[in-house]
């Protein structure tokens, strides 16, 4: 695990081998489908797809970005969570949601990766405000992994 490149997010988001209370407390399954699958690297981000075509890690670049800034930016977790304009909406939306939990348990949205691993260390929040707070991420990862693919649909078709 600690030498695989292909979970440097998981590694960064786990810290011990035990059930994540985030299985319990996102109500909607496909939300918590898509939190799992960002969590674990199993998802159509460049970095992962790149990956299987033997593209060099510094080629796995967003399409948004590459398209509508001119930016060679890799696609991955980080980039989809907190930089990609693409979803810039929506993660101001989401970061409003976020913070009606007491700041106390939740840092800063502006470090979204590091949400996951502060989260679920435990700490001082409520179940309810756990709760919350996976809810609105997990709805927050669906919402751009919706927004991605729709996008690279209509790039593609515009492309062919």
């Amino acid at each position: 695990l600690s030498i695989s490149t292909k979970l440097s997010y998981y590694r960064i988001s786990k810290s011990s081998f035990t059930k994540e209370p985030y299985l319990d407390l996102v109500d909607n399954c496909k939300d918590r489908h898509n939190l799992t699958r960002l969590r674990i690297s199993a998802h159509h981000l460049e970095i992962e797809r790149g990956r299987y075509r033997n593209v060099p890690k510094e080629n796995r670049i967003c399409s948004w970005c590459k398209l509508c800034l001119g930016s060679d930016i890799i696609e991955n977790e980080n980039h989809l969570l907190n930089e990609c304009d693409l979803y810039a909406v929506n993660r101001t939306i989401t970061s409003q949601k976020l913070f009606t939990t007491p700041q106390s348990n939740i840092t800063a949205l502006n470090n979204t990766i590091h949400l996951i691993p502060a989260i679920m260390e435990g700490g001082s929040a409520t179940v309810e405000e756990n709760a919350h707070f996976f809810q609105t991420l997990a709805r927050f990862i669906t919402i751009c992994f919706n927004r991605r693919k729709k996008f690279n649909e209509s790039f593609n078709s515009t492309c062919e």
